[in-house]
């Protein structure tokens, strides 16, 4: 037996990260004028998102050693992620400046780390899905980002005008590390449960 709460756990965040990066797709060019960087820095912090995303896809795909610890490796991911996203929220509203260079660099990282994610989740629906149920689980995955493609841009506009974009940006920044550090403080019972369920399966046939 596999552990359905780590499906659960992987779809989750993944679902979480979702929903950022579609905040950001619809809310960017207003950000990149709201700091004063100008229209034209839009274009190159699109490029640096999809630089980093070719980056960090391949990168992480060519290093083995996380694929003893692949929930490990995606909540730890997520953490940053959602760190960088509140340091994104919190330019945009006006705690800090910087010149476009440097926000180049945040995103290009933030592209790295984000695409890096979809690796070891990935991997954990192949690894802890049983073959008869690998489509159905595939298909909730999907459906649940999905779902967040959709609310993502309504749910932003509402948070917008209460916390303006920056405002917006950190609060999903936060929320998405919150949910990795709590996911962090329990992935030792998390797998503790897996190895038991894994024993009470085994216990029969020996």
């Amino acid at each position: 037996m596999r552990s359905k709460r780590i499906l659960s756990v992987s779809i989750i965040l993944m679902t979480i990260g979702m929903f950022i990066v579609m905040l950001y797709d619809g809310m960017l060019v207003i950000w990149t004028k709201d700091i004063g960087l100008g229209e034209h820095a839009f274009g190159y912090l699109i490029s640096a998102l999809g630089l980093g995303s070719v980056v960090g896809a391949l990168l992480m795909g060519s290093l083995p050693k996380w694929h003893s610890k692949p929930l490990h490796m995606l909540v730890s991911l997520a953490l940053v992620c959602g760190l960088l996203d509140a340091v994104i929220g919190l330019g945009g509203l006006g705690y800090f400046q910087l010149q476009l260079a440097m926000w180049f660099l945040f995103f290009l990282f933030f592209g790295i780390f984000s695409a890096a994610a979809m690796i070891p989740f990935s991997y954990i629906i192949q690894k802890e899905t049983p073959g008869h149920l690998i489509g159905r689980v595939t298909g909730v995955s999907a459906a649940t980002q999905a779902a967040s493609m959709l609310l993502a841009p309504a749910t932003g506009a509402w948070m917008t005008s209460y916390f303006k974009i920056g405002g917006t940006l950190l609060t999903a920044g936060l929320f998405m590390s919150f949910t990795a550090v709590i996911v962090l403080l329990m992935l030792n019972r998390i797998l503790r449960e897996k190895q038991g369920a894994v024993a009470e399966t085994a216990a029969p046939s020996a």
